[in-house]
């Protein structure tokens, strides 16, 4: 993340239509010292604020704070699940301002992370389906 500048593209999802496309990032952001908190996926490890959102499958936008084992988290292909969460000592922390649909990819596994900006309501479960 903190090799990331504005003006370069990331990979992004809408969430109502499920387009994915590379957009612009607008704006970075850094924080000097912000609680931590481990987000273990497979043999990845994530460190991320207690507040930063991630898409669960099915529920939706959800705060780091709240994930749980097994929850989970989509994917440009599908899902990972959520081996653990665990507190970290508090570090910098780097976040996005992203043109279009506020969102980005994260890690290996790509999980879709929402840039600092509040999510918007939104009643889908799953980014892009229809629920007709």
């Amino acid at each position: 993340m903190e090799r990331i500048a504005s003006g370069d593209r990331v990979l992004a999802k809408n969430i109502e239509t499920g387009e994915l496309a590379y957009t612009v990032v607008l704006h970075t952001t850094v924080r000097e010292s912000s609680p931590i908190t481990k987000l273990v996926i497979d043999d990845e490890t994530i460190q991320v604020t207690e507040g930063h959102h991630f898409w669960v499958s099915g529920r939706g936008w959800t705060k780091t704070r709240e994930l749980a084992a097994e929850q989970p988290l989509h994917t440009p292909i599908g899902a990972v699940r959520v081996a653990s969460t665990e507190p970290a000592e508090s570090a910098p922390t780097y976040n996005l301002v992203v043109a279009d649909f506020d969102t980005y990819f994260v890690g290996k596994s790509g999980i879709l992370s929402h840039d600092v900006l509040p999510p918007k309501p939104t009643n889908k479960l799953v980014p892009g389906l229809n629920d007709d």
